[in-house]
């Protein structure tokens, strides 16, 4: 009887799998109640208090981290890893997708497509879900903020040392859960039209205060579940006359400073007193009453 082993195949398939590991995007939860373990910080919008408002950040952002148990196969099947990692980077266009669900007072960022080459981001997709009437627009400020400049994994740079990232295009697209319930005296319309504004303000803020210029090239906002058309462009223009506002005006909006925080290190990630199961956290006192136990 002959035994078939991966050897055996012929190189063209085995180059397919290797392919398939370094492309295949991740599924992202179905709602932030099971997001699984993640990594937990909380801090209040005023930035005074750090109890109210809540960030569950992914273990491991790495994208080696899917591709780190074929290098450790053998020789050969290392070799032709990076061998595949080499075509694959002359060929990719550098995009990404990031999924940010929005829950009661809660962000859960979980990346879908993440290239194996952090500093190669070109072009990034952000789908934000919401599954919540309620917005606050300072965590959505400081996970964006963060991966602009520490990189895919939020807390500790894999970039070089003050490279940050550069995109060409930023594309965000906004979709409702339909379990959301707008408040009485607003329609659903109108409640999808204030996430939108918020969203759109805060990049807007980002630009009025220059802190956006040779960051972004352009930035595009629509809402996906609406019966009504929204949808923002925005790009930076060379304009002479441009006078940009003011980044301690921005800071004081939101609550946070844009840039490094020099504060994060390798250690908060690994700190086990720091992680947390995300259905324990949304079955908290603070937030019963929220949703039911279907909607999470």
């Amino acid at each position: 009887m002959t035994t078939t082993t991966f050897f055996s195949l012929p190189r063209e398939l085995r180059d397919c799998v290797y392919k398939h590991v370094i492309y295949t995007p991740c599924r992202p939860p179905a709602t932030p109640r099971h997001a699984g373990l993640r990594l937990h910080e909380s801090r209040n919008p005023s930035g005074k208090d750090w109890d109210d408002h809540h960030i569950l950040y992914p273990l491991d952002a790495r994208p080696d981290a899917y591709i780190m148990p074929l290098l450790q196969c053998n020789r050969q099947i290392r070799r032709e890893v990076h061998e595949a990692l080499s075509r694959a980077k002359a060929h990719s266009d550098g995009s990404c997708k990031l999924d940010l669900m929005f829950g009661r007072c809660t962000l859960v960022p979980t990346w879908v497509g993440l290239p194996f080459w952090p500093d190669s981001i070109r072009h990034l997709e952000i789908g934000i879900r919401i599954f919540d009437r309620y917005i606050t627009p300072n965590l959505f400020a400081r996970v964006f903020n963060l991966l602009m400049h520490h990189g895919p994994q939020f807390g500790y740079s894999n970039l070089q040392q003050g490279a940050g990232l550069h995109l060409e295009t930023l594309t965000i697209k906004i979709a409702f859960d339909e379990g959301v319930q707008p408040e009485c005296k607003l329609g659903r319309a109108r409640m999808e039209e204030n996430y939108y504004t918020v969203i759109s303000h805060y990049f807007r803020e980002l630009f009025g205060a220059d802190l956006l210029f040779g960051v972004i090239d352009q930035i595009s906002i629509r809402l996906d579940n609406s019966d009504h058309d929204y949808e923002a462009q925005m790009a930076k223009k060379k304009d002479p006359d441009y006078i940009p506002g003011d980044p301690a005006e921005f800071e004081r909006l939101f609550g946070l400073r844009w840039g490094v925080d020099p504060s994060l290190k390798l250690s908060d990630w690994l700190n086990k007193g720091r992680w947390v199961e995300s259905r324990a956290l949304f079955e908290d006192d603070w937030l019963k009453g929220t949703m039911s136990e279907d909607e999470w």
